[in-house]
């Protein structure tokens, strides 16, 4: 990606994945583009908490949401359905703007799944 021109660079609106994007583009100057919905997917009750926490209060959503997508069920968060919905209402707007060349997507790991 070194010598890759972007005419576009889509980024969530966490700083973690606004700093990767300015790192990926070093002295390009190409202009980030914040997009709400490139962000991670909500796990509601399930923010803070450490991993190991969760596994003991949520344990079959917790193996669900690692094993069986199509059966987790979040508390207070969103579904893999609600993601894969606002996964392709964001590839739609991005695909139908008026750039032509390169588009870099920065965002986070169950979007990129989703995508």
């Amino acid at each position: 990606m070194k010598h890759t021109k972007f005419q576009g660079v889509y980024t969530s609106t966490s700083e973690r994945t606004i700093e990767t994007a300015k790192l990926l583009l070093g002295e390009r100057g190409t202009q980030l583009i914040h997009e709400e919905n490139l962000r991670e997917i909500s796990l509601g009750e399930w923010e803070g908490p450490t991993h190991e926490e969760i596994k003991v209060s949520h344990a079959q959503h917790f193996q669900h949401f690692w094993e069986s997508p199509h059966l987790y069920e979040p508390a207070g968060g969103e579904t893999f359905q609600q993601l894969m919905k606002r996964a392709a209402t964001v590839l739609d707007k991005i695909v139908h703007q008026p750039l032509e060349g390169n588009v870099l997507i920065v965002t986070h790991a169950v979007m990129l799944k989703a995508i």
